[in-house]
């Protein structure tokens, strides 16, 4: 994760017009720590499920 961050940030920041850059930078942050929110407690009820076979598919 240290590298995949900074580097996801970089080509988001690319995408916006320069004075909005703060207001880019901000919603890839939101979104990143909502996809982490959602990611975890996901495969929790995944291998409840399915069992743990189908987190390391």
């Amino acid at each position: 994760m240290s590298l995949v961050y900074p580097a996801l940030g970089v080509e988001a920041i690319k995408s916006v017009p320069t004075p909005s850059r703060g207001a880019g930078l901000s919603a890839y942050a939101v979104f990143f720590d909502l996809a982490l929110a959602i990611a975890g407690p996901a495969m929790g009820a995944i291998a409840l499920g399915q069992g743990y076979d189908w987190i390391f598919f």
